[in-house]
């Protein structure tokens, strides 16, 4: 009988948790500098209860969290579905009357004050660290009465959560700010043209940016004439009069590398998108890392630029120069030869400044998923740190192994620690140290 593709080869779900004691991890090639103590920590979709094998599309998984915590037992493994109300009693909405969306957490995670699990169709769900836990839902005491993206931002300057929320049925979206100190502090409603998938912003200390692509019908590929709207506007706007729209050509993106403010009074955006776009599709001809600058005088794009044209997606940078002008953009490479989900075949390193790519091939023909840059605490440049990633070996019965590498990708493996049980296929991952998670 033929089977989803999310239900095959990496991306089969696993049965079982480690539990709160998580398993040692004693099979480590190389060594683990001293200095990296935190978790690493990556979220995907991993069904509890058998889904129809035709119809599973792994937007729809429950929640599973897979960490490795770096301390003082050494490397410890833990995995563990996150508790929602639809994991545990198999009802998609909330039996307190509202009527809303349990939500699933399966998408991607975000520090702050907590780990917020995420999947933009709900709320967040907190994980406690490192033991992964569930705590329960976030509502901000209430205040949040929109669904959360699965791509909010942290200023590095303030502390505060800047996000947006949508509904699929609605061209409205809710932005709002978070405090550093947890109080739901604004929410506004900005207007998109239609309904529509937005999965992603980008945040300067100044200003926040907003995408309106034209994926209006989700069976058809995006066409260049209906045209992309950026939305920048204030942090603490008080209404959607305060919004400027720039246009360029209709396209679609999921991930947003980062953004920063020029002293010309321009704003440069840096983001994988495709051109075009077709949302049953991979689209790895097409997703490309590219840059785009505003003009805050005239209200136009004045450059759209490809950087690359090697497929990829997943971009990440330094955590703390998010909003803040960045050198360096790790991505994974999106590889054409294979027909699975999401193969990610090697990495790619973007110099901005010097306007160069440096590619890593994944060892021994390994398949990966989004990779992390661990900052060194120690470090004096924007690159001391290393990068981590899962990967697995399609060819011995899909082996994981974490995988920490020079973020410059001009040398082998740092160390590889060979997993002790498969750790499928998942979306995002996240670096918390573990000073986080120990003061909160």
């Amino acid at each position: 009988m033929p089977t989803s593709p999310f239900l095959r080869d990496n991306w089969a779900p696993v049965t079982s948790e480690t539990g709160p004691e998580g398993v040692p991890i004693e099979r480590i090639s190389g060594s683990i500098p001293t200095w990296v103590r935190g978790s690493f920590v990556r979220i995907g979709p991993n069904p509890k209860r058998p889904p129809d094998p035709l119809s599973y599309h792994f937007f729809l998984g429950d929640g599973m969290v897979h960490a490795v915590e770096f301390g003082d037992r050494g490397a410890v493994y833990r995995n563990a579905w996150v508790q929602t109300h639809e994991l545990l009693t198999g009802d998609l909405t909330l039996d307190d009357g509202s009527d809303e969306r349990s939500g699933l957490a399966n998408t991607a995670m975000v520090w702050h004050r907590g780990l917020l699990c995420l999947e933009e169709g709900s709320k967040p769900w907190e994980v406690q660290l490192p033991l992964l836990q569930t705590v329960g839902r976030i509502t901000y005491d209430g205040k949040l009465t929109h669904n959360f993206t699965a791509h909010p931002k942290v200023c590095p300057v303030t502390n505060e959560l800047v996000f947006f929320g949508y509904d699929f049925s609605d061209p409205t979206i809710q932005y709002s700010v978070v405090s550093s100190t947890g109080e739901l502090v604004r929410t506004v409603p900005i207007q998109f043209r239609e309904a529509v998938m937005s999965h992603d912003m980008a945040i300067t200390p100044k200003w926040s940016i907003l995408m309106d692509f034209p994926l209006w019908d989700r069976s058809q590929p995006t066409r260049e004439q209906d045209l992309s709207r950026l939305g920048v506007f204030p942090r603490h706007l008080e209404s959607e009069s305060e919004v400027t729209w720039f246009e360029l050509a209709g396209q679609f993106g999921y991930h947003t590398a980062n953004a920063w403010e020029r002293q010309d009074n321009r704003i440069e955006l840096i983001i994988c998108s495709a051109r075009p776009f077709e949302f049953q599709r991979s689209n790895v001809e097409t997703m490309k890392m590219r840059r785009w600058v505003l003009d805050l005088d005239t209200g136009r794009v004045i450059e759209d630029t490809t950087l690359s044209q090697v497929p990829c997606d997943f971009p990440v940078i330094h955590p703390s120069k998010t909003g803040l002008q960045n050198r360096f953009v790790w991505t994974g490479r999106l590889s054409s030869k294979l027909r699975s989900p999401l193969a990610i075949d090697g990495l790619l390193r973007f110099d901005l400044e010097a306007n160069s790519l440096a590619q890593l091939t994944l060892p021994g023909g390994k398949l990966g998923g989004e990779p992390r840059f661990v900052p060194d605490p120690g470090g004096s440049q924007e690159d001391d740190g290393l990068l981590l990633v899962f990967t697995y070996d399609p060819g011995n019965k899909f082996a994981s192994e974490l995988m920490m590498l020079d973020p410059r990708l001009k040398s082998a493996p740092l160390a590889i620690l060979t997993m002790p049980s498969r750790v499928p296929a998942g979306f995002h991952a996240l670096w918390v140290p573990e000073q986080s998670y120990q003061e909160h």
